[in-house]
């Protein structure tokens, strides 16, 4: 019997999620509406739903990997780099990097991946017998990925190495020369055939990059020939009530043992979300998109940091760069799991432990690419609760 350690970020969630008034702890951008999906894809040609004919269509499974819209679509997020047959569409990103993992990873592997991270990445090397190093982002270095430090940790038996760009927490974003040595380092020092798996699921959702630089590239855009990238429509698409994601790779032997693995557990996804998905990719529906995405992250972006940077509350940050989720440092001295849990029960706020989620004691992970307003007072009654006074939610 396989045993699964218990995912912390997703029983944290799944205890205290629906039971905020204010949840700051969600990582999707603000959902969308099917509506506006629909009308935006009329810029992409696409008819009505009612004047086509997807009402008339019997439902049977539909095609395997992932209709031929839907790859298109997908494939055309990557500039040319890869083709449609290079895609092959999962139920969400967490069922693409489920299957990635269990389809590269056997018992005696050496696997490295990043920390902090999504507990998925790396729980499951572990879970199928691999032997796990950490590659650990630290704040004093600004949460940035000191190749450095992976060079250590690389040896000729490891087989994959897993990272997560832009960063779940931190929201910090690998450069683009930075990959590209973590590519050579990775032939040079590892396992002749050794992967990257790259989980993009956060990507394109760059906001506040410095000033006059351009959005980097995805991995997939490299040039590289030992990569694999996961996404999917929930985080920066808005659109996690479609349960669509994907695996993509220029590596056509990964990829048959993907589709071969892949038979066991999933036929295909939801014809339904498929044709919805395939739509909201479309070009100008997905700009219109990221569009609203990208701005409402600013803005809330900058909420955040003032509340961050207020002086005297003792909170401190690595300002973010992508994504939607930041780590906030409470303080010396602070627990944050008990100060988390009596938010939440006393005062209806929800945030993230990072200690118990990630890894980092005395931090909290916000999201905050949700509504303003909740965002708003959310913000204001975690600082009253902070400082210790008392909080009335109807004065808000």
């Amino acid at each position: 019997m396989v045993f699964f350690e218990p995912f912390a970020v997703e029983r944290w969630m799944d205890e205290y999620e629906t039971r905020a008034t204010h949840d700051l702890a969600e990582t999707c951008s603000l959902s969308l509406p099917l509506n506006d999906v629909l009308q935006w894809s009329r810029d992409d040609g696409e008819p009505a739903l009612d004047a086509s004919d997807f009402f008339s269509k019997r439902m049977g499974y539909g095609h395997i990997a992932g209709s031929p819209k839907l790859r298109q679509n997908i494939a055309s997020l990557y500039n040319g780099s890869i083709k449609p047959d290079d895609v092959l569409v999962t139920q969400g990103a967490i069922g693409a990097n489920f299957l990635a993992i269990v389809s590269l990873v056997s018992k005696g592997d050496h696997v490295i991946c990043v920390h902090p991270t999504y507990q998925q990445l790396y729980e499951l090397p572990k879970t199928f017998g691999a032997d796990v190093d950490l590659w650990r982002l630290r704040p004093e270095s600004q949460w940035q990925h000191q190749l450095q430090d992976l060079e250590k940790l690389l040896t000729k038996k490891t087989s994959l190495v897993i990272i997560n760009n832009p960063n779940n927490p931190t929201g910090q974003v690998i450069p683009t020369e930075t990959l590209s040595r973590l590519a050579e380092l990775v032939k040079e020092k590892a396992a002749p055939g050794a992967l990257i798996l790259c989980d993009e699921v956060y990507r394109p959702l760059f906001h506040s990059l410095d000033n006059g630089s351009a959005a980097p590239p995805s991995i997939l855009e490299l040039g590289l020939d030992n990569v694999i990238a996961t996404g999917s429509l929930s985080k920066a698409f808005s659109l996690a009530g479609l349960r669509v994601g994907w695996i993509a790779t220029a590596r056509r032997d990964v990829l048959q043992r993907l589709h071969a693995n892949r038979d066991y557990n999933t036929i295909s996804v939801s014809g339904v979300d498929d044709e919805l998905a395939a739509r909201a990719l479309g070009k100008q529906c997905r700009a219109k998109i990221l569009q609203r995405n990208i701005e409402l992250a600013r803005t809330n972006r900058a909420m955040l940091q003032k509340w961050v940077e207020t002086p005297g509350r003792g909170t401190s940050w690595v300002p973010t760069r992508a994504g939607t989720t930041a780590l906030v440092h409470l303080g010396q001295n602070v627990d944050d799991e008990a100060f988390c849990r009596a938010l939440n029960e006393e005062r209806g706020v929800n945030i993230v432990p990072a200690g118990l989620a990630f890894g980092q004691p005395g931090f909290v992970r916000i999201g905050y690419v949700g509504d303003s307003n909740v965002l708003s007072e959310g913000l204001e009654i975690t600082g009253i609760a902070f400082s210790g006074e008392v909080v009335h939610l109807d004065r808000i």
